[in-house]
């Protein structure tokens, strides 16, 4: 399937559900910030578009690789890292911990 056929197909990912209140455009902007933080750690770019249903990861050489949801992000930070990425690498968490605490992400 083509990248804008699997855009107009309005598949939501289980991360995009809203808790409570909060408007889901509020949880894409923090799960947003968050996969930043995490691909920047690792020497990766991260950026979405506004629906959140595909993301573009990128490394610093200029390769770039579309995703079509949260877990392809994984795969594709990947293979542009030359490396597993664990998102729940304890020396990670302490590095984004200030930035979580002081609300940042």
């Amino acid at each position: 399937m083509c990248i804008l056929c699997y855009g107009l197909t309005g598949e939501e990912h289980w991360t995009d559900a809203r808790v409570g209140h909060e408007p889901r455009a509020s949880v894409r902007a923090r799960r947003r910030a968050m996969l930043d933080q995490i691909m920047r750690a690792h020497g990766l770019d991260y950026s979405d578009d506004p629906s959140g249903v595909t993301a573009l990861i990128s490394n610093r050489k200029g390769s770039v690789e579309v995703a079509g949801g949260l877990g392809e992000v994984w795969v594709a930070g990947e293979r542009l890292a030359g490396r597993p990425l664990d998102p729940l690498d304890s020396q990670l968490l302490k590095r984004l911990a200030p930035s979580v605490e002081d609300g940042a992400a």
